[in-house]
């Protein structure tokens, strides 16, 4: 009686064994980063493009382009391709530039002094006209030049009927101004910036 007990116990414990001898499945993890790794340096950023440089290439009572009036033509001129044309007076020339259509300028000699540039001017096609920081430009219309310069004097023009006319602007106590010539149909046809008496002149040199 008593083995059949032991026996009986011993079949009843195998499967608890049994189950205890397996062993449990080791959850798989996820590798733990070194936290003292040094993260990789980052992209460069792409230099940024240079902005090129801004040219002043608006007509003002001071010049254009770095053509001053009331000095030699200078560096300024010749970069820009101005070079004397040969004509007109010993005292009063006319420089103009292949690549600059529409644009002359006036050097002139005065009782004193070296030749220097006393008018810049811009005649022709809009497309080629120098402009004024206001936009003026050949093509403005006479209430475009009116807005952009109050007030503004006016004369008559010495060979169109008007309403033809010349419209004329200077900053006070200044010895330089703009001239703009209105034609006929009421828009601007030629303008300039120079100092008197060359800035009405009305033949170029005369």
């Amino acid at each position: 009686m008593k083995k059949k007990f032991l026996l009986l116990s011993a079949l009843a414990l195998a499967p608890l064994l049994g189950a205890c001898a397996e062993e449990a499945p080791v959850p798989e993890t996820a590798p733990v980063e070194d936290a003292t790794a040094e993260a990789p340096p980052p992209e460069p950023a792409p230099a940024a493009a240079s902005a090129p440089a801004k040219t002043d290439d608006t007509l003002s009572v001071m010049g254009w382009n770095g053509i001053q009036l009331g000095e030699a033509p200078g560096s300024a001129a010749a970069d820009l391709g101005f070079a004397d044309d040969g004509s007109y007076t010993d005292s009063c020339r006319i420089w103009s530039a292949e690549d600059v259509p529409g644009v002359y300028l006036i050097v002139e000699q005065f009782d004193v002094g070296p030749p220097v540039v006393a008018r810049v001017s811009s005649s022709g096609d809009p497309e080629t006209s120098l402009r004024t920081a206001e936009g003026i430009m050949v093509g403005s219309t006479e209430e475009e030049v009116r807005a952009a310069y109050d007030p503004v004097g006016e004369q008559p023009h010495k060979y169109d009927p008007a309403p033809a006319k010349n419209l004329v602007w200077g900053p006070e106590g200044s010895a330089s101004a703009l001239r703009f010539e209105i034609g006929e149909d009421g828009r601007v046809m030629a303008l300039h910036a120079g100092i008197s008496p060359t800035l009405g002149y009305v033949e170029r040199c005369s």
